[in-house]
């Protein structure tokens, strides 16, 4: 396997769309980002049953990256 920049080519290098990240920053993602459903689902006792705002950590096809479920 060859790296480019430290990056190995079956991870995803993306703008999550963050729905805003200036002074008061919020971590959700918009619609259309990479990040929605892009997760493996691994089980509550691995993932949790609920995201960092609490509300359920699977909602549609799969989990999304980062702390928060659309």
């Amino acid at each position: 396997m060859s790296l480019r920049a430290g990056k190995d080519f079956h991870s995803q290098f993306a703008n999550p769309q963050f729905l805003n990240i200036t002074s008061t920053p919020d971590l959700c993602v918009q619609s259309p980002s990479p990040a929605v459903n892009a997760g493996y689902n691994l089980g509550s006792s691995v993932v949790g049953t609920l995201n960092l705002a609490g509300t359920p950590r699977m909602q549609g096809a799969n989990i999304d990256l980062g702390a928060y479920e659309q």
